[in-house]
C-alpha cells in the first residue's frame, strides 16, 4: 500500500514531523528515516485496526503539490 507522507521539521522542538493526510496520522522522529518508519508503523497499525473492524480503509488522495508563499503579516 503506497502512502503520500509529508515530512518537515518542527522548529520549536527539533523534532521531525510525518504526516499522513489521507489517513489522518501524524507522527515524529529524532531524524527523516525515524519519523518515516514511525509513520508507517503508524500505517500498518491503523490500518490492521481497521481492517480488523471491518471498516473501510480511506482512499490515498490525488498526489499533492507543496506550494510555497510569501505571506505579508
Amino acid at each position: 500500500m503506497k502512502r503520500q507522507i509529508v515530512v518537515y521539521k518542527d522548529e520549536p522542538s527539533g523534532k521531525i514531523i510525518a504526516d499522513v493526510p489521507s489517513l489522518g496520522i501524524s507522527t515524529y522522529g529524532s531524524t527523516v528515516d525515524q519519523a518515516i518508519d514511525n509513520a508507517r508503523d503508524a500505517i500498518k497499525l491503523l490500518v490492521e485496526s481497521l481492517e480488523a473492524r471491518g471498516l473501510e480503509v480511506p482512499p490515498e488522495r490525488a498526489p499533492m503539490q507543496v506550494v510555497t508563499l510569501d505571506a505579508e503579516v
